[in-house]
């Protein structure tokens, strides 16, 4: 992001307070948080018609916006932004959204409408196999598997380290993210059709995989059942996830597929249906039809170096701001983080003692942080698992 002297952050609730139309303000009023990411997004484009910067932060950390405008956009004007920002965040939007269309044309008759995002993305060519297959491995094990796999496959990957390898594959969450906001955009428009599904998939008695698209009420009844199996063996969300070795995690899981094999299924997923649903005239009239160029992924890695060079400036240069503490606030008069509370030290100054130099010898990325090569690693990294080369074993 450009440096802006008017930035400010504003909560979920701040935004909406201030940008949201009377429907915005009950929905979030409502739910006490965005339910639905159609009805976000309206929320940060009228935010985007006064300020060039608006960025979500993460989830429940709220919003950043930047670049008060000298006069407010028309809405419209808006449709050539992306992400609720301007170009400088996605500079290959044009690729994205050519190849999306492209793509969706493609296979408008071969029954591929439901996809997930992730897979979607690959098909575009956003990133590599090896990044796309990476990033769907979860826990320690499979990915050390993963990782020692692919060492022995090309041994320029064992040359970047583990640290760099999965600092690179952590673009893909990011393209992924980006692919979901010209998907929004399209969808908005009025091009492609775009809703959220959950699918069943079936093994038949030779084998084969088929797979079921869940009713709300189907999707609701599994949701719930798999609720209770939580609370019974005490896990959440992120234990299973993460902690794969845990003997209550694997009795869940025990659980939850004898559950899963009662209703015929093997496992069910989140995906989405899109088709388009514009005729080439409307599609035209949207945007100028550019070819898919083979230069995306470079100009990713640009991107992405840019962000990295980011990341690195302000380990050394940014002030820390330590976590909202509530019961501190309370306890010392209730005033709110942003007048106190700010600490001054950077992320750098704060490798300091036992603890800090502990941390420093185990973490690689901090390591190339602290001596400025961080950017230059993840460079190389990228260059390596998004262009592919002939891989030397």
């Amino acid at each position: 992001m450009a440096n802006y002297n008017d930035e400010m952050i504003l909560t979920n609730a701040e935004l909406v307070e201030r940008y949201g139309n009377e429907k915005q303000k009950n929905h979030f009023a409502k739910y006490k948080k965005f339910k639905s990411r159609d009805i976000k997004v309206a929320v940060m484009t009228t935010a985007n018609e006064e300020y060039e910067f608006v960025e979500e932060l993460g989830k429940r950390k709220g919003f950043r916006l930047a670049g008060k405008r000298n006069e407010k956009l028309d809405r419209k004007q808006l449709q050539n932004y992306s992400n609720s920002g301007n170009r400088e965040q996605l500079p290959y939007k044009e690729d994205i959204r050519t190849a999306t269309i492209q793509y969706l044309n493609k296979h408008k008759n071969d029954n591929r409408a439901s996809i997930t995002l992730k897979r979607l993305a690959y098909e575009l060519g956003c990133f590599s196999e090896i990044m796309y297959e990476a990033s769907r491995k979860v826990g320690t094990t499979e990915r050390q598997d993963y990782f020692e796999k692919s060492c022995e496959t090309d041994s320029r990957i064992k040359e970047m380290g583990w640290d760099v390898f999965w600092e690179c594959v952590k673009e893909v969450g990011r393209l992924v993210k980006q692919v979901e906001t010209v998907l929004d955009e399209l969808k908005q428009n009025e091009i492609i059709y775009y809703i959220d599904i959950h699918q069943a998939i079936i093994k038949t008695d030779d084998g084969q995989e088929v797979y079921d698209t869940l009713t709300l009420d189907e999707v609701f009844k599994i949701k719930g059942k798999q609720m209770q199996l939580r609370q019974k063996h005490n896990v959440t969300h992120q234990d299973i996830m993460f902690k794969l070795k845990s003997h209550a995690v694997k009795a869940y899981k025990r659980d939850e597929k004898e559950y899963l094999k009662t209703l015929g299924y093997v496992r069910i997923f989140e995906a989405k249906t899109i088709g388009l649903v514009a005729y080439d005239k409307e599609i035209q009239n949207y945007f100028e039809k550019t070819p898919l160029t083979d230069a995306f992924r470079f100009k990713h890695i640009d991107f992405a170096i840019k962000l990295a060079e980011a990341r690195q400036d302000a380990f050394h240069n940014k002030p820390v701001v330590i976590k909202n503490n509530k019961q501190l606030h309370k306890l010392l008069g209730g005033k709110k983080k942003k007048d106190i509370y700010k600490e001054t030290a950077t992320a750098s100054e704060k490798i300091i003692g036992d603890d800090g130099i502990r941390e420093l010898l185990n973490n690689e990325i901090i390591q190339l942080k602290i001596s400025n090569c961080y950017a230059e690693a993840i460079d190389n990294g990228l260059k390596v698992l998004q262009v592919e080369e002939e891989a030397t074993a």
